[in-house]
């Protein structure tokens, strides 16, 4: 709840579908502004990276270090 905290007194909205899959690929097509989460499987982001990726976006850890 932290980061939620943090992410929504610096934002003018948030949401969350409930699927990392389905949060990735809106951020590829720019539905979404930025995308973060925690505790993620590999089933659960692997298509998704490559959908920014191709589609000009950055991934990183929480760091700031390359995905």
């Amino acid at each position: 709840m932290d980061w939620w905290r943090y992410f929504s007194l610096r934002a003018q909205s948030l949401r969350r579908t409930g699927s990392t899959a389905l949060n990735l690929a809106y951020l590829a097509a720019g539905r979404f502004d930025g995308y973060w989460a925690f505790d993620n499987h590999v089933w659960d982001v692997a298509g998704g990276v490559d959908l920014v990726e191709e589609a000009g976006g950055q991934l990183t850890n929480v760091d700031g270090t390359p995905f």
